[in-house]
């Protein structure tokens, strides 16, 4: 009813287990247990919320949501985002603060090359 076309968000942090609290940010695939907190957050958590998501947005008129890649998040950068989008769909995109790559110690010039076409068009407003 808005007519508004992207939405930004930040994917969230689920917890490293269904019986856990707290979140857990896992950035390698050692030791070995960081494999089975992988495996839920995507498979059990991130994966049905935003393909969910995805598909409300698209009943909606959204044409994206864009998620800010941002450290502590499960999507946190062009490889997660690509990720997540392969699996969700195409409404699922990115919104690019070149600041969140460049403090993780990446190049955002390199991001933006990554994420082409899933990146929020540009002046756009979110």
């Amino acid at each position: 009813e808005m007519e508004i076309g992207i939405v930004c968000a930040m994917s969230s942090l689920p917890a490293g287990a269904a019986r856990d609290k707290a979140p857990k940010w896992v950035t390698t695939s050692w030791p070995p247990e960081t494999r089975e907190i992988f495996r839920y957050q995507w498979e059990e958590v991130q994966l049905p919320f935003w393909a969910e998501i995805a598909a409300l947005a698209q009943d909606c008129g959204i044409r994206k949501n864009a998620l800010e890649l941002h450290g502590s998040q499960r999507v946190y950068n062009a490889p997660t985002q690509l990720y997540l989008r392969e699996k969700a769909g195409p409404a699922i995109g990115a919104k690019l603060d070149p600041s969140y790559p460049f403090w993780m110690g990446a190049d955002p010039l390199a991001a933006a090359e990554a994420l082409g076409d899933a990146m929020s068009m540009p002046n756009t407003s979110c």
